[in-house]
């Protein structure tokens, strides 16, 4: 338990945290029993700005978010009855509310049964003892901290420690998580915790649960503010195994964006570097629900060393361009620093600010139809500027009438 000093350190970071405004304003006098949980928590206690708002609900969640919402102009609302919870989402703020509950899992991964509890139950069945403290939001108690399982020690040590020996036989994607958070808080695994997540993941742990709910996690992984450190968690782990990913356990993604800074975008390159070298990515992507987008930055990873290989072996700029348009930048880069540096490095230093000073109306004022072959001389032209051929504009003109010329001569009219 935090001293009182502490305790009205905490109230005034609650009564600061813009999301519970309308709660601690409005909502005051009905707010028997609601706590700030989880990571807000944790965040909070660490010094940092929460990016997450869970209320546990001693009583009727559901109800509360109603009313919360009430007071959030242009807010929506999701409530899941079967849970006891609801979102409240607006254009700035997401708010979770649960009815504090305990769960029984009936398989392995499965979702939980869950059924009404005490404060104490709640955070019992919590995945780590960081995450499972409690900050009363009462007037008269605000800032108390609840912490049944000294979280606030392991926060201090800087550990992450699950609370029961069945924690990731219970719910699988807890494996996810403690990679997730030992990337972005830098903390270190407790040995029996690393044990047990060990052990899950050789018994296949994540096997047993939903393809998407995986997905979700391995999305949610790669949206961490510093992505790289929590992969680089989920593979000591051995998760990315599971789907036959091997991501980017060599620092292919880390090198690529080190090398080639401020020229690609860094969640492309890590989603497509996730995936390298993986036979099966796209479909693996598509089956755990990730979407058709990052479905396509997984097949591209799942071709990076023959993307690699293509590019390597690339001769004149125009080659190189056909690869990245068949492509990414961002694949090309991860293929720069796996071994074609050369080729890479003259895409992004020269061929990307070459443009093509032939345009199509000047195909059509040089007696061109419209159609096809005004593509094809406008291509020529390209080639020729690619490949760093010296002409001039109106040698490259001719170039590319010539070339549609020829093209229209032997089409069919």
């Amino acid at each position: 338990m935090l001293d009182s000093v502490k305790d009205q350190q905490l109230r005034e970071k609650l009564e600061r945290l813009e999301p519970l405004q309308p709660i601690l304003e409005a909502l005051n006098s009905r707010l028997g029993g609601v706590h700030l949980v989880g990571g807000a928590v944790r965040d909070l206690l660490l010094g940092r700005e929460p990016n997450e708002v869970d209320l546990v609900v001693v009583g009727d969640a559901i109800d509360l978010a109603r009313q919360y919402a009430q007071f959030m102009p242009g807010s929506h609302i999701e409530e899941h009855q079967q849970f006891g919870t609801a979102t409240v989402r607006n254009a700035d703020t997401v708010v979770d509310f649960a009815t504090a509950r305990v769960e029984q899992y009936e398989s392995p991964g499965a979702l939980p049964v869950v059924r009404p509890a005490t404060l104490a139950e709640d955070l019992r069945r919590r995945d780590f003892t960081v995450n499972s403290m409690a900050i009363s939001l009462e007037e008269e108690s605000r800032g108390l901290l609840t912490d049944p399982f000294n979280g606030i020690d392991d926060l201090a040590e800087r550990l992450l420690r699950v609370l029961h020996r069945q924690s990731f036989v219970d719910d699988p994607t807890r494996l996810w998580r403690l990679a997730r958070y030992a990337g972005r808080y830098q903390f270190q695994i407790e040995a029996l915790t690393a044990q047990l997540a060990s052990d899950a993941v050789a018994n296949s742990a994540l096997a047993g649960i939903a393809a998407e709910r995986s997905g979700n996690e391995i999305l949610r992984l790669l949206e961490e503010a510093e992505p790289l450190a929590a992969i680089d968690q989920a593979v000591k782990l051995g998760l990315p195994k599971t789907f036959g990913a091997v991501a980017p356990a060599t620092g292919l993604a880390g090198r690529a964006l080190e090398r080639f800074a401020g020229l690609i975008d860094p969640e492309t390159t890590v989603a497509i570097a996730f995936w390298a070298d993986a036979d099966g990515a796209s479909s693996s992507a598509l089956s755990l629900g990730m979407g058709a987008r990052f479905a396509a930055l997984a097949a591209q990873g799942e071709r990076i060393s023959e993307i690699t290989r293509q590019l390597e072996a690339a001769v004149g700029g125009y080659e190189i361009a056909e690869l990245v348009s068949k492509s990414s930048p961002e694949a090309v880069a991860i293929a720069g620093v796996n071994g074609a540096e050369a080729n890479a490095a003259r895409w992004f230093d020269e061929l990307q600010g070459l443009t093509n000073p032939v345009d199509g109306d000047q195909l059509l004022a040089a007696g061109i139809k419209a159609g096809p072959a005004i593509a094809v001389g406008l291509e020529e032209a390209r080639r020729s500027v690619l490949n760093g051929e010296q002409l001039e504009r109106a040698e490259l003109l001719k170039l590319a009438v010539d070339a549609a010329s020829d093209y229209q001569g032997k089409s069919p009219q």
